[in-house]
């Protein structure tokens, strides 16, 4: 399930205040695409040479390239069971409350989630 909350994390990058992007932006980094990433995921040479370099003036939009090469690669494969997966379907009951999924409270949410017996991640082929 990396790539989709890959995806979910650029998501939320794009909502941040301004003076929390830089930050954000390596912690996206650190999380799925550093050498030794815990939550690591492949991306084309293409994708990953562009997504470095727009690091270098970090934005809301650096992952723009990433994010759409993972886009497509769930759309083709794992998305559809993801939005069917109970972990995204929490996701939205939490956001329909009113709470907010930014941040920390985001990466602790996701990792309940990972972690719960109730809420297996769906299985990837």
């Amino acid at each position: 399930m990396p790539l989709q909350w890959f995806w979910l994390a650029v998501q939320d990058l794009k909502r941040r205040p301004l003076q929390e992007v830089a930050e954000r932006t390596q912690e996206i980094w650190a999380e799925f695409l550093a050498e030794g990433a815990p939550s690591a995921i492949n991306l084309d040479s293409h994708s990953y040479e562009r997504t470095g370099l727009n690091l270098k003036d970090p934005g809301r939009y650096s992952y723009e390239d990433a994010q759409d090469h993972i886009y497509k690669l769930m759309k083709s494969d794992s998305y559809a069971r993801f939005l069917r997966s109970s972990a995204y379907q929490d996701l939205l009951i939490a956001r329909k409350k009113g709470k907010s999924l930014t941040g920390k409270r985001l990466t602790g949410l996701i990792a309940v989630i990972l972690t719960s017996p109730a809420h297996p991640p769906p299985p990837c082929s």
